[in-house]
């Protein structure tokens, strides 16, 4: 048995260096008994309507090869939480990581491939964490937009 919690869900959200493209993003953290609970991350731009999908069951993994570094998951989830918050012009006191930005790339000529790159800076640390996850482009019929 599983069940789906909606952990975060944005419709304007303004990724810098991209440009003037306004995207919608969503975060879903699905949970069950027999696996680790997996985070889904959906990306859609709102002018083309292209939509990208990455499921996350281990941030390590996503972390550069030369990392020294392991950061506890949920220390994680608040700053990719707080940095789509703030991509987004949510600007809240509590809102977690201050130093967490986010961007997002996918070539325009209909690449696959999409990466949404998480940076911030933990409490304590000199230099910054990175996180890059790989994000799986969506097919969609035109009757599906």
């Amino acid at each position: 048995m599983s069940s789906t919690a909606p952990l975060l869900s944005l419709v304007n959200v303004c990724f810098k260096p991209n440009g003037t493209d306004t995207f919608r993003v969503a975060l879903t953290q699905r949970c069950s008994s027999t696996k680790d609970p997996i985070l889904s991350i959906w990306i859609e731009c709102k002018r083309t309507k292209s939509q990208w999908i990455a499921a996350i069951t281990n941030f390590t993994d996503h972390a550069p090869e030369d990392a020294d570094y392991i950061l506890p998951p949920g220390l994680l989830l608040d700053a990719l939480q707080g940095a789509l918050c703030r991509a987004s012009g949510i600007e809240r006191p509590r809102l977690p990581m201050k130093s967490a930005v986010v961007s997002f790339s996918a070539a325009a000529d209909g690449d696959s491939m999409g990466h949404l790159v998480l940076k911030f800076k933990p409490s304590g640390w000199r230099s910054y964490a990175s996180y890059v996850f790989d994000m799986t482009r969506c097919e969609h019929l035109p009757v599906d937009i």
